[in-house]
């Protein structure tokens, strides 16, 4: 079978994990709507002096790591405050995940490191299914020969199982064709 740019490899080694999971749900749409209507929000997300009103529910729902900050140990900063400052990520990041928790999706139009910076995010806060969502649309859409070392560190260090998997099995139909 002959070797295309990884386009065989792509269709050999791809197993989807998940895909937009809420996709076209009322439910995420009606809480999408008070989020950017501001409606009912109790929690501030600040990046880099841009300020991201919130719904801490929706937090706590997606992520063990706000979970435990702001509802199992109350004496944190951020809970007593009801603010998370997060300078280290670029705002548009940050709005990619805020999307995500109240959508269950994400644009497939992003780049590769958009993609490693959202992966990067939902590994910091233990966003499994933003975490999975990123590693599938890399291994879909950005997965090449050119960038598979690139990735397969990005995987390692981001413990993206499903990448990493991907990533040696493409190292190994390089290796096996050259």
């Amino acid at each position: 079978m002959p070797y295309d740019e990884g386009i065989f490899i792509k269709k050999e080694v791809v197993e989807t994990p998940i895909d937009n999971v809420f996709k076209n749900s009322s439910f995420t749409s009606s809480f999408y709507e008070l989020y950017r209507n501001s409606c009912g929000v109790d929690f501030k997300i600040i990046c880099k002096g841009k300020t991201f009103n919130v719904h801490k529910i929706v937090l706590i729902a997606h992520s063990p790591v706000l979970r435990t900050m702001l509802v199992e140990h109350k004496e944190t900063k951020e809970c007593i405050e009801n603010t998370l400052n997060i300078d280290w990520v670029e705002i548009p990041t940050l709005q990619l995940m805020i999307n995500f928790m109240y959508t269950g999706t994400i644009p497939d139009t992003l780049s590769g490191d958009e993609f490693v910076d959202l992966l990067q995010l939902a590994d910091r806060y233990n966003i499994t299914l933003l975490h999975t969502l990123c590693q599938d649309r890399l291994i879909k859409l950005h997965l090449l020969e050119l960038n598979v070392y690139e990735l397969l560190k990005v995987s390692d260090t981001f413990t993206a199982q499903f990448l990493m998997d991907a990533c040696i099995k493409m190292v190994i139909l390089i290796f096996l064709f050259y």
